[in-house]
């Protein structure tokens, strides 16, 4: 039996979509599905030391325009050993993956 048909028959309503439930939990404090501030910002800093090691740039991503292949670092940057999109940059065919 399925997960959502158990929910039914036991709350006798439909189950919450995932950003129902998410902001219901948010609007009445539950943090259970969260992470706070200091735990994002050590996420977003762990790749620091590969950065630097590749000598990347440090700091926050870099925005770009929608529907655009990103900033030019990150094309850059898959090529510093020597790999390449499989797409020319001019193709708005989306990226499968990369090529040595």
């Amino acid at each position: 039996m399925a997960w959502n048909s158990l929910y039914k028959t036991t709350f006798h309503a439909e189950p919450p979509e995932a950003y129902e439930r998410l902001i219901f939990d948010a609007i009445f404090g539950d943090q259970t599905l969260f992470i706070r501030g200091d735990e994002a910002e050590a996420a977003w800093g762990s790749d620091r030391p590969h950065r630097a090691a590749m000598g990347v740039k440090q700091g926050w991503p870099q925005p770009y325009a929608p529907n655009t292949w990103g900033p030019q670092d990150a094309m850059d940057l898959i090529e510093l050993d020597g790999r390449r999109w499989l797409h020319s940059k001019d193709e708005d065919q989306p990226i499968i993956a990369c090529s040595l």
